[in-house]
């Protein structure tokens, strides 16, 4: 959180109460995300760097290790921080052949789950159990 207030990203205070705080949430999560990008991309650079230098066999794990690295650094600057398009291709809630999902799928799947209830039920304190 000092992060993101040095970053000129948060206030110090909550004036909207819940909604601050679930703000504060994604904003946070969004620069873990974006640590995290930077990380993997140093790791890519340096695995591709001592690839030479490896056996065929450990050559062959290092390029698949890459792969899997580029494709979640892809996610990550699409800040699909917790793979919800796959999630839901797992699910059938979204075709492979679908790249993306809009913010209105994803309202749409919101609402019909029922996550907002839930969080205006928490919001009123008439649930004093976890969200979800």
């Amino acid at each position: 959180m000092v992060v993101a207030y040095l970053r000129g990203l948060l206030k110090p205070t909550l004036p909207y109460g819940r909604r601050s705080m679930m703000t504060e949430d994604i904003i946070l999560e969004a620069i873990t995300a974006d640590a995290l990008l930077l990380s993997m991309e140093s790791n890519i650079e340096t695995d591709r760097a001592i690839l030479p230098m490896l056996k065929p066999e450990g050559a062959r794990t290092t390029v698949d290790r890459i792969g899997k690295k580029t494709v979640r650094v892809e996610q990550l600057r699409l800040l699909d921080i917790y793979r919800v398009e796959q999630q839901l291709a797992d699910q059938g809630k979204v075709s492979n052949d679908e790249k993306e999902i809009s913010l209105y799928q994803l309202y749409q799947i919101a609402e019909k789950e029922g996550i907002f209830d839930a969080v205006a039920r928490h919001s009123e304190g008439t649930v004093k159990t976890p969200l979800l």
